[in-house]
């Protein structure tokens, strides 16, 4: 690995990091006389380490699908398995984040589980027609009041509803 006299750029930190795993593979592969384990076989497979682009992503999925089929997973393989989904999901929370869904939306979907319709949810929770139209076309957001009363009556946590406050 070159030395640098100042701080390291990104084209160069995943120079050095492959660099690195790289090293580490050669000596899994290398060691004498060790039985080989599942989580040595994964890593050999796939490095542990921060996914930096999208085929890395791809590719860690691929193998998280392949243990996910498995009837039961070994110690090596859900150690494995943990750590290569926490590192996927840190990658979607920066790359690929899913915004919150909006009240509407939010509503519309319970809604639809429940298999009701808004007239019988305002009907049975005393809240008013006008007031669940509006939710439902994104004209108003829930109430704090709305909240509790529709996380009753729908079974689901207050935090569900209140993610928009």
């Amino acid at each position: 690995m070159a030395k640098t006299s100042g701080p390291m750029n990104a084209t160069a930190l995943n120079e050095a990091e492959n660099e690195r795993c790289d090293m580490v593979q050669t000596a899994i592969r290398f060691r004498p006389g060790k039985p080989r384990d599942s989580y040595m076989e994964l890593i050999e497979r796939l490095p542990l380490r921060k996914i930096l682009n999208d085929d890395h992503l791809n590719e860690a999925l691929d193998l998280i699908e392949e243990l996910m089929v498995k009837a039961k997973l070994n110690a090596g393989e859900s150690a494995y398995f943990e750590v290569l989904s926490e590192l996927v999901q840190d990658y979607e929370n920066e790359h690929h984040a899913i915004p919150p869904a909006s009240d509407a939306d939010l509503l519309a979907f319970l809604i639809d589980q429940k298999e009701t319709t808004a007239y019988r949810v305002a009907k049975e929770t005393s809240i008013a027609k006008s007031a669940i139209s509006d939710v439902l076309n994104g004209k108003k957001g829930f109430t704090k009041s709305m909240v509790g009363v529709l996380s009753d009556h729908f079974g689901v946590d207050r935090s569900v509803l209140l993610q928009n406050f």
